[in-house]
Parts: structure tokens; C-alpha cells; sequence
């Protein structure tokens, strides 16, 4: 009787044990996931942030938003550094009246988040027709003194075969029947 007495005490602390083990790693799991939540929705705001910057020209915001060795390639390969990327989104003589972004993903890797998108733009030379244009980006977000800025940006036109229209069904500036009528975009799109 006191082997069975013994073994039954055993089994009972050794599933207490169990059941504070799975206890600690459901509250980490717990931990961990709210943690990767309030990452993403931290990533997303400062996206928020620098379309708005974007939307209002806004240099200095933007100065803040992108890390010193910022860099962004554009859809035709070009690359620009800081300096001539907000130089370019603060052009005065091309106005956007319109960022959003769609088909968001957002990755977060401890202070490194990667975040893919399709973006919708319209915009143009002030006093022409603004245009509607769509490009995929990937930007590289990394976190430096608990503020998210922007590393990189690399944009890419997204190929729709045997379609004139984006996939929202509308006519975009990358067209072949638009392309003569379309104001050209600034270099930060090329």
C-alpha cells in the first residue's frame, strides 16, 4: 500500500508540475502575442504617420520617419538616398491627394519589421488631371530609441495580364490606352 500511496502522490505532484509548466508557457505564449500585436499596431500608426507626412509635405516629419541611411528603389530601379527621397515627396509642383494602402502584411522581428503592400496613389502636376497609380512595396521598418522609422523602400508595378484596370477595376496611369494622357510621376515613383 505505501508504493501505491507513494506513486499516486508522485503522479499527483508530477501533474501539478505539469500544469504549472503549461501555465507559465500559455501566460509567455500569451505575452509574446500581445507583444507582437502592439508591434504591428505600432508599425502600422508610423505607415499612418508617413503617408500623412507624405500627403502634407511635411520635410521635417519625414526627416524623422526614415533612419540616416534610409535608401528607396524606385519601380524603374533607381535608387535614392534620404535627402533626394524627401526632396522629391515634397516636390511642390506634384501634389498627391490620395495613399492607400491595401493587402497590408506586416512581419515583425524583434526591432525589424518588414511590412508589404499594394498601394493606390492619385496625384499629378499641380493644374493637370491627377492620375490613380498602383505599386507593390516593401518597406523595411526598424525600431531605434522605442520610435519605428522607415530603412528602406523598394516599389515594384504590379503585372495584371490581359487587364487595363487595377484590381479595384480602374483605370490607372500605367495603361497602354492612359499612358500618353497621364502627367508623369515624380522620380520617387520611377
Amino acid at each position: 500500500m505505501p508504493t501505491a500511496f507513494n506513486s499516486t502522490v508522485v503522479g499527483a505532484a508530477m501533474n501539478s508540475r505539469s500544469m504549472i509548466v503549461a501555465a507559465v508557457v500559455l501566460v509567455f505564449a500569451g505575452t509574446a502575442a500581445n507583444a507582437q500585436d502592439s508591434a504591428e499596431k505600432d508599425v502600422r500608426k508610423a505607415m499612418e504617420d508617413n503617408f500623412a507626412s507624405i500627403l502634407h509635405k511635411d520635410a521635417a516629419a519625414l526627416n524623422r520617419q526614415y533612419t540616416d541611411d534610409f535608401f528607396r528603389v524606385g519601380e524603374s530601379g533607381q535608387v535614392s538616398g534620404k535627402s533626394e527621397a524627401i526632396a522629391n515627396l515634397t516636390e511642390p509642383d506634384f501634389v498627391v491627394t490620395k495613399l492607400e494602402p491595401s493587402d497590408v502584411k506586416i512581419r515583425v522581428y524583434g526591432n525589424v519589421a518588414i511590412v508589404t503592400e499594394l498601394v493606390t496613389s492619385v496625384g499629378g502636376q499641380k493644374g493637370k488631371i491627377p492620375t490613380e497609380h498602383v505599386s507593390r512595396q516593401t518597406v523595411v521598418w526598424v525600431k531605434q530609441h522605442d520610435v519605428w522609422q522607415s530603412m528602406s523602400c523598394r516599389r515594384v508595378r504590379p503585372q495584371y495580364p490581359n487587364r487595363l484596370t487595377s484590381p479595384a477595376g480602374q483605370c490607372t496611369a500605367v495603361d497602354d490606352r492612359r499612358r500618353d494622357l497621364a502627367p508623369p510621376w515624380p522620380r520617387w515613383h520611377g
